[in-house]
């Protein structure tokens, strides 16, 4: 009668990440299909790691049961799957050293390559050795820490990709992961290999250009500001420089948050527009706009709170004497249209604060949909409005007498307001045409409702 032999799964190093993966190996392996130890190529790291002390020789890994940890080359021998739980910058090393004890196994990548060569793929091309194992990348899309903590009570589902091109390899590790260490496998297809290849070493692509968009909006405004204030003559005299850290950056802030909110809303008015008369295939400049949403939202939510906490730092009758009746007595108080912009403003900062929370991963995957349409339709285009009827109301006596103006040069505030203006506008002008949607209406009721929520 046929017996089932347990596979061996080494993984090579014992830092934080191979602490991970036995955690999970310990919480959920049943049974003996899978024996897993841990293989330290340094052998002098191995009492840090392992249980033992001065006066034992206990080799279990960092006090986990039935693994050990040892630096015997025979451990890598008999491994049926090697886990690479290594800096990059050591694979190229090891794979050199130990060739011939990798051939016929599979070998999985961790690794998350600061340098372009480190990962496991470039390394084994260019010793032209890429056959003589079945390889992959796994695991490198897992925090350390999460699978650290990870405890068998808790509820969240833990996830994570393989791709490999060997399908029956990718498989073997999938059924590894899956019925032995509590993971949820998604099989990436190998055509998609350089998109996950780093993982946990990218910003992303619409981090960083929200980053860029937002910071050419900043230095605008500031480049704006400083003409204007500091190097522009009013009445005989420019603003002195000692105000430009917070009272003019103020400004600033104040002015990057508004058209940051207004830009992260606007591509899904185009959008809009394009479903309406029926043009479903979106050109690709507005898709890259839609899709970097979230970030311009999140990147402009830290130029609100530096805004308003400077705000706070600097608001006396010294800086604002003009938004108070009698700016020389200590019981002053606000004229009206000031205590009206601190409504629109106090309210629409904290509508901004649910914002920013919703789209914290764990608090949006728990949304409904109509939930999702609530707060990024009505919550986020009231916040919008609020945020620039505060700027209208500051900036009354600004806006309307231009002998404010040095030069003829308009008040930040009131260049902030143009481009919120344009966006609520054409968004009121998408509402009001939205009933004549007959083409995407009958677009919709056929059930293509792709882009229905952008």
């Amino acid at each position: 009668m046929a017996t089932n032999v347990s596979k061996n799964v080494v993984i090579v190093g014992g830092g934080n990440l191979a602490n991970g993966l036995s955690n999970m190996f310990s919480i959920y392996n049943i049974g003996d299909k899978y024996t897993f130890s841990i293989y330290e190529p340094v052998e002098s790291n191995i009492p840090s790691i392992s249980g033992a002390s001065h006066h034992d020789v206990d080799t279990s890994f960092r006090g986990y049961k039935d693994i050990d940890v040892d630096a015997k080359s025979s451990t890598l021998s008999s491994a049926d799957i090697i886990i690479l739980a290594i800096p990059s910058s050591a694979i190229r090393s090891f794979v050199t050293n130990h060739e011939n004890v990798l051939t016929g196994k599979i070998v999985v990548d961790c690794s998350n390559p600061t340098a372009s060569g480190d990962d496991l793929r470039s390394v084994i091309e260019s010793m032209g050795i890429d056959n003589q194992f079945q390889w992959m990348k796994g695991f490198n899309d897992n925090g350390a820490i999460e699978l650290i903590n990870h405890k068998v009570a808790s509820n969240k589902i833990v996830t994570t990709k393989l791709c490999g091109e060997d399908e029956a390899a990718v498989e073997e590790v999938k059924k590894l992961a899956e019925s032995c260490m509590g993971f949820t496998v998604k099989v990436v297809p190998f055509a998609q290999f350089d998109a996950i290849s780093r993982n946990q070493n990218e910003l992303g692509k619409t981090w960083i250009h929200a980053a860029i968009v937002m910071m050419l909006i900043f230095a605008f405004a500031q480049i704006f500001s400083i003409v204007r204030d500091h190097m522009t003559e009013f009445y005989g005299a420019t603003l002195p420089w000692q105000y430009l850290p917070c009272y003019t950056t103020n400004h600033s802030m104040a002015w990057t948050c508004i058209w940051g909110f207004a830009l992260a809303q606007f591509p899904g008015v185009i959008a809009r527009f394009y479903i309406m008369f029926g043009r479903y295939q979106l050109p690709d400049l507005l898709l890259w706009g839609l899709n970097m949403r979230k970030e311009l939202g999140v990147i402009s939510l830290f130029f609100l709170l530096c805004h308003a906490i400077m705000s706070l730092t600097i608001w006396n009758a010294g800086y604002f004497y003009w938004s108070y009746d009698d700016p020389t007595n200590v019981m002053a108080k606000y004229l009206w249209h000031v205590e009206t912009a601190m409504f629109f403003g106090i309210v629409g900062f904290g509508l901004y604060v649910v914002l920013g929370i919703c789209s914290l991963p764990s608090v949006a995957a728990a949304m409904t949909s109509r939930q999702w349409q609530f707060v990024y339709g009505v919550v986020s285009w009231t916040a919008l409005i609020f945020g620039l009827c505060h700027n209208l109301f500051i900036g009354k006596n600004i806006m309307q007498w231009t002998h404010y103006w040095p030069d003829k040069i308009p008040h930040q505030t009131v260049m902030s307001c143009t481009i919120p203006i344009g966006v609520i506008g054409l968004k009121v002008i998408q509402v009001f045409l939205s009933p004549f949607n007959f083409r995407g209406k009958a677009k919709i009721a056929k059930g293509d409702d792709t882009f229905n929520d952008a």
